[in-house]
């Protein structure tokens, strides 16, 4: 891994693993860390949380430091699994966490299981593995048709294409309709 964090961006994650709440980072950080650096503003992470976790995320996250929604809507979109989303905001910075506490879904689940540890300075958050992270932006390619998710794929490849786990890509891609866009990534990694 190459690229530096953001220490305000990942305030978020340690925030969280701080109080045992185990997240990994998904989403453009987690591409960038794997792959070529991309700006972003936000952080995409992945929450093992239950319902009942929603006041201890409410008591890390308070105002007036923080915004986080009603205790009773965390609840109710950790309780949809991987269905479920909701933001953190850090009013003093303007960036965002976006949670998707996703602990039944098996691209999570698989992914939450490979987590790397990455020592931040202040303490360790955990990335998806890059296995993970290429299949979650053969999805959002697939719900999106949006090339970033593309780009982002083949910019990973070209630097970590050594330690991909083609199997499980290859399936979710199967799984997703998105063969020809993936096996293209693989022919051309680092191709914009």
């Amino acid at each position: 891994m190459l690229t530096p964090l953001d220490p305000d961006l990942v305030r978020f994650a340690e925030q969280l693993e701080a109080h045992d709440i185990p997240c990994m980072v998904v989403g453009s950080v987690a591409s960038t860390v794997w792959g070529e650096p991309r700006s972003t503003l936000d952080i995409d992470l992945v929450v093992a949380a239950k319902p009942e976790d929603a006041e201890r995320i409410a008591a890390i996250f308070h105002e007036p430091r923080y915004y986080a929604p009603p205790v009773a809507v965390m609840r109710r979109e950790i309780a949809r699994g991987g269905r479920g989303t909701f933001n953190l905001i850090d009013t003093a910075t303007g960036l965002k966490a976006d949670i998707y506490p996703g602990a039944d879904d098996p691209v999570n689940v698989w992914g939450m299981a490979r987590r790397v540890p990455v020592e931040t300075g202040v303490g360790i958050i955990f990335i998806a593995p890059v296995s993970c992270v290429i299949a979650g932006k053969l999805r959002y390619y697939a719900m999106s048709r949006q090339d970033k998710h593309l780009r982002d794929i083949r910019g990973m490849l070209r630097l970590t294409a050594s330690q991909l786990d083609r199997g499980f890509v290859d399936e979710v891609a199967q799984q997703h309709g998105v063969v020809d866009a993936w096996a293209d990534c693989l022919a051309r990694p680092g191709v914009e």
